[in-house]
């Protein structure tokens, strides 16, 4: 991990208790997620999208670090890992939204975090979503109205995902919560 060399221990601590807090986030989340899915199935897991999104997205969102989303993948899928049901899976699907989200930042070069980029990252991001349980939730077999649903929810619920980021995002930088931790041009940059 060549990148963290840049790095000050500020930003570790930072980012270790911004994963811990999103791990207490998805804890409670997950929950709410199993039972809205478990009613309406498919749609369901698409309409919570927009969390996942936020979880996957935050810590570099705040930190603005390259590596930042790995190092946070990393730390949140084994601070999970032991108490989900699941064990080391969930540990990899930490692993598979650090990755897409830390390209995703990479191509904007770590430097873009408008809105418009923002909403963007997350319609893609739910879009490779919706790949990835193509064959888990038998979406071939949908007929083609339910299935113009499942793109059309998983569309806007990525767009809606982005938006979240910059607003929750911008709220803890703008609340003093991250205070001692942005620097000026950061500040004058949010003000």
């Amino acid at each position: 991990m060549k990148f963290l060399k840049s790095w000050k221990t500020r930003d570790i601590l930072v980012l270790v208790v911004i994963s811990l807090a999103l791990v207490v986030f998805t804890a409670v989340f997950g929950w709410l997620r199993e039972i809205v899915v478990g009613v309406i199935g498919v749609y369901g897991h698409r309409l919570m999208s927009p969390l996942i999104i936020l979880i996957v997205y935050m810590a570099q969102y705040l930190v603005r670090r390259p590596g930042a989303s790995i190092v946070s993948g990393i730390i949140m899928g084994l601070v999970s890992a032991p108490f989900a049901p699941a064990g080391l899976a969930v540990f990899f699907g930490y692993m598979i939204g650090a990755v897409l989200a830390e390209a995703s930042y990479a191509i904007g070069r770590y430097q873009n975090y408008s809105l418009p980029f923002m909403m963007t990252i997350g319609l893609i991001y739910n879009l490779i979503g919706v790949a990835l349980i193509w064959a888990p939730s038998n979406l071939g077999a949908f007929a083609f109205g339910p299935l113009v649903a499942v793109l059309a929810i998983s569309a806007v619920a990525g767009l809606v995902g982005g938006w979240l980021i910059v607003l929750v995002g911008d709220g803890l930088r703008k609340s003093g919560a991250l205070q001692s931790y942005l620097t000026q041009e950061e500040d004058l940059e949010i003000a």
